[in-house]
């Protein structure tokens, strides 16, 4: 009997190892609630603008072609294939150019895929010219429009950067007038602006680049500095203004310079004794190809961010992205803007002790060391102890290809 009873349990315990958990179902009441996806991109489209001004300002398609080119940067838009575009309006017989009511615009949209659709205008007025853009929304029939002034002797390129820049802000704001509402428009930076809302003073941040030879290589230099400081006052960061070339020299030789023990560092020059933290930014690019008219290039951005009070590093790492435009120029600076931003991003956000955010591949010193494992790491004013910092780990989210997401193959 006691064989016999050994037998049954041990059977019984065999078949509970061995059968699947059954799981008490939920309440009815009680469904389980999926979870939160983020933004998806929003679509847009660029309508040839209306153009009537000397030299390359007259061609309203090159400059619809740019200024797409320059939207397609922007994470939260998908920017419809401008061939595309032409096909499908001209199959409906509507014009690209001349689409000035909201109505007309809203049908093109709507044939299109577009929750958005830019019109714009070019206006010269003596030495200057004006550019007139308006986004309407689709489904709200809403608009929103924004002005650029220019000298008349701005390359065309230049000037679709910065209308793109002034669209992609205004965009973020009226983004809920414009759109349905279940419809978001993503924002990386919003956590930073929430963060920073809930703090009596904002960390300063001076951005400093390292001196290069070449007037095009200090150009890009100047480009990465100003769009990464842009980046952080924009969102209510402080920067101080630019130092003097001898002083940002130094402290980005310190900051990509190999690591020292704390005696043998140099001391941060004194102009930078009003911030709290030094972000230095190594900018390179490479070509990367060519698709018909079409040039990519990739900038990758190596960073450093600085304890502006010990000059001991709290955040180093690197960001790469991809741009496409007509000329390599171009896309060399929309594609090291793009990287300065994402760099400028992981370093916003590790001042606030945020999560780490996509968009950069980045490391801060482990708890309770510094850089070179050479004691407790340095503590800034705004930065946490040393015992709770986290190590930031952030990857790079690459385009689908390397023209664009197939939008121009």
């Amino acid at each position: 009997m006691r064989s016999m009873m050994q037998t049954f349990v041990a059977a019984a315990l065999l078949l509970a190892l061995v059968s699947p958990p059954v799981l008490a179902a939920a309440p009815a009441s009680q469904p389980a609630t999926p979870p939160a996806s983020p933004p998806a991109r929003v679509a847009l489209a660029v309508l040839d603008f209306d153009a009537n001004a000397p030299g390359e300002w007259g061609d309203g398609r090159l400059l619809a072609d740019l200024l797409t080119f320059r939207l397609s940067d922007d994470p939260a838009l998908t920017v419809v294939d401008r061939e595309n575009l032409r096909s499908v309006l001209e199959e409906r017989k509507l014009a690209l150019r001349g689409l000035v009511e909201s109505s007309s615009a809203t049908a093109a949209g709507q044939l299109l895929g577009a929750q958005l659709v830019v019109l714009g205008r070019v206006m010269p007025a003596g030495d200057t010219l004006t550019l007139l853009a308006r986004v309407v929304g689709v489904t709200t029939g809403k608009t929103e429009g924004v002005a650029l002034t220019v000298p008349a002797d701005t390359p065309a390129p230049l000037a679709a950067e910065q209308l793109a820049d002034a669209l992609s802000a205004m965009l973020r704001e009226k983004a809920p007038a414009l759109l349905p509402e279940h419809v978001t428009l993503s924002d990386p930076w919003a956590h930073v602006r929430t963060a920073l809302r809930g703090r009596e003073t904002a960390p300063r941040i001076a951005v400093v680049v390292p001196a290069r030879p070449g007037p095009e290589s200090k150009a890009l230099a100047a480009l990465t500095a100003q769009t990464a400081s842009g980046a952080l006052t924009g969102s209510g960061f402080l920067c101080p203004a630019a130092p003097p070339a001898a002083a940002s020299e130094t402290a980005a030789a310190l900051a990509f310079a190999a690591t020292q023990p704390a005696a043998e560092r140099p001391a941060l020059p004194a102009e930078f004794s009003r911030a709290d933290y030094i972000l230095a930014l190594d900018p390179n690019t490479r070509f990367d190809s060519r698709t018909g008219q079409v040039v990519t290039v990739r900038a990758e951005v190596a960073f450093v961010l600085l304890d502006a009070s010990t000059g001991e590093r709290v955040l180093t790492g690197r960001v790469d992205a991809p741009a496409t435009d007509l000329t390599r120029p171009a896309a060399e600076r929309a594609a090291l803007r793009q990287s300065a931003r994402l760099a400028a991003l992981a370093a916003a956000r590790h001042t606030l002790d945020l999560p780490a955010a996509d968009g950069a591949s980045a490391t801060s010193p482990p708890a309770g060391e510094g850089p070179a494992g050479e004691g407790p790491a340095a503590e800034g004013p705004h930065a946490r102890p040393a015992a709770t910092r986290p190590a930031h780990t952030v990857f790079a989210v690459p385009f689908e290809n390397a023209t664009g997401e197939g939008q121009y193959d």
